[in-house]
């Protein structure tokens, strides 16, 4: 959806409007290629960032190569591809069901346009509470469905007022904490102009972005993150610092994991996750600052809550299918309680009272991550991982700052390469 967006002392741009769909696409538009072909062949590497090995699907010793975003085979699909054309020449599916395969959720057979365009409109959000504490679980069942469907209609209207003349103060409050339109996209913020103070009881309103939590494609909580006073509320207007709307809630994260959605059953952790590593931190701004600075590196990122740290068995067991589990916390003691229930974890008590997205608006956010993914390298062997990681964020995707590319060149010498 294209919308005009005034800018301040510029000519209004056309800026793009993404739906679930949208971000669903683009997720599967940006599978890394060497991930799912990895699944189905064994590469090995032909120069700095292509591989090359026997094709899935003709055979051969090399005549299959590719990178992190196309491939080819030179006997039966000479022309490059990307990574959804890979999983319908592969398997035969079609474009649906391949775009489904990659991220794990089926694709809507109809459109929200219609929802986006009933809300595009909107200057207060809808509201409506739900709490599902009706009996018998019937009850309880169809107004959690409620509940959702009212979620993902809010979400989706607070995108689009985001992107229009009225969000121009919560996009002015987003530049400021350093995080860039895409990040916005991805994590589905949006711009929620007079959400209720807690405890005035709709008294007092304030703008707010609207920050939503998802279980797969289903939005299970909502934050707000108020614009003018450092606090947050949920759906419900109760000042919180961990989210309870949904009993599906689980972390802030997972729309934007590409090894896999921890919680939405896709069963893709186990064979990509390994070839990543994964930050657990606390708050939303720092796991959206973190996934800014690292995600094409090969990291993702979950915050579980301000107040609650609780890994339940269901979610250690995903994460520590992550090669490496690097934990950002404010307090040292939040810090040693999370490691000794993830192991192997190493991390880091934020120093200096300086949170993920303060680092991020400083510019030392990205060498910081760079340097702690480093220091949790076991061996050599993760070392180099971690250089190839590095080496392709810094010449695939947007390129890397110069610390970091310090790091990089201190990497490769430290490893003769």
């Amino acid at each position: 959806m294209l919308r005009d967006v005034p800018t301040r002392g510029r000519k209004a741009v056309k800026t793009w409007m993404p739906s679930g769909v949208d971000v669903q696409l683009e997720t599967a538009k940006r599978a890394d290629i060497l991930d799912l072909a990895g699944r189905y062949t064994v590469l090995r590497r032909e120069s700095g960032h292509e591989w090359a090995g026997p094709c899935p699907k003709c055979g051969g010793d090399d005549r299959f190569h590719c990178t992190a975003q196309w491939w080819f085979c030179r006997t039966c699909h000479a022309e490059r591809g990307d990574s959804i054309e890979f999983i319908r020449w592969l398997t035969g599916a079609g474009f649906r069901e391949a775009v489904a395969m990659i991220t794990g959720v089926p694709m809507p057979t109809t459109s929200i346009t219609a929802l986006q365009q009933r809300y595009a409109g909107a200057v207060t959000l809808p509201v409506k509470q739900v709490k599902a504490t009706q009996t018998p679980p019937a009850a309880q069942a169809r107004l959690l469905a409620q509940w959702q469907a009212e979620a993902e209609a809010e979400a989706q209207a607070a995108e689009t007022l985001l992107a229009s003349e009225a969000g121009e103060a919560g996009r002015a409050y987003l530049e400021g904490r350093g995080l860039e339109l895409q990040t916005w996209r991805v994590f589905r913020l949006g711009f929620a102009p007079d959400v209720s103070l807690p405890g005035t009881g709709g008294t007092q309103r304030k703008p707010a972005i609207l920050m939503p939590w998802t279980v797969g494609e289903q939005v299970t909580a909502i934050r707000y993150r108020f614009l003018e006073k450092h606090t947050y509320t949920d759906r419900d207007g109760r000042e919180r610092k961990d989210v309870k709307q949904s009993a599906k809630a689980k972390a802030f994260g997972e729309q934007a994991m590409f090894a896999g959605r921890m919680f939405g059953g896709l069963g893709l952790a186990g064979p990509v996750a390994g070839k990543f590593d994964l930050f657990i931190c606390e708050g939303e701004l720092n796991a959206l600052s973190i996934w800014q600075v690292a995600h094409e590196g090969r990291v993702d990122v979950l915050s579980l809550g301000s107040e609650s740290q609780h890994i339940t068995d269901a979610m250690l067991k995903a994460i520590t299918q992550y090669r490496r589990v690097i934990v950002w916390m404010d307090k040292a003691e939040k810090l040693a309680e999370l490691r000794g229930r993830i192991p192997g974890a190493t991390g880091i008590a934020s120093p200096h009272s300086m949170d993920a997205n303060d680092c991020l608006q400083k510019g030392t956010l990205q060498p910081m991550i760079a340097d702690l993914r480093l220091r949790a390298c076991k061996d050599d062997a993760e070392r180099e991982a971690l250089l190839w990681d590095l080496w392709d964020q810094h010449n695939l995707y947007g390129g890397v700052d110069e610390p970091t590319q310090a790091l990089i060149a201190e990497l490769r010498g430290m490893l003769g390469k």
